[in-house]
């Protein structure tokens, strides 16, 4: 138990021990009294604000404290300042959008032309293929032809 809850408890206890006058309104004369008095209705106010600024349950109506003029001035910087950097930002992003949204098309129709000349070729390797087949057969039947020469020549030389 710390020390203002034991002066708390003696004070208490003493009171209760002698018997004392019931305590007089405060004195509006007397500084300590308006002065105490002042005090603990500052205190209490404070508190009951404090109170419901914690109070998750306190809803809009609560006391809120009062922001100083300096400090509003400095809040409303603050977010013009945000805004602006927000809107520059998504300005920035809306420019890299268009950008690469033009480079996709431009690789759009580098793939059309790159897919055109692959089609263009595989055409031109199937007439090739078709042609070295013609070539192919053309020279079985010379040197088949060939041979009967050969064949021939020897039989007319021997």
């Amino acid at each position: 138990m710390d020390h203002h809850h034991q002066q708390h408890r003696s004070s208490s206890s003493s009171a209760s021990s002698t018997p004392s006058a019931p305590a007089a309104p405060p004195n509006p004369d007397d500084p300590h009294s308006v002065a105490a008095t002042a005090a603990t209705e500052t205190a209490t106010t404070d508190q009951q604000t404090e109170d419901a600024i914690d109070d998750p349950t306190a809803g809009p109506t609560a006391k809120k404290p009062k922001i100083s003029a300096k400090r509003a001035h400095q809040n409303r910087t603050a977010q013009r300042a945000f805004r602006l950097r927000k809107e520059e930002y998504v300005r920035s992003l809306e420019l890299r959008t268009r950008t690469l949204e033009d480079q996709v098309s431009g690789l759009s129709d580098v793939g059309d032309q790159y897919r055109e000349q692959v089609r263009r070729l595989d055409g031109e390797k199937g007439m090739l293929r078709g042609q070295l087949d013609e070539a192919r057969e053309h020279l079985g039947e010379l040197r088949r032809g060939i041979g009967v020469l050969e064949t021939e020549n020897w039989r007319l030389r021997g």
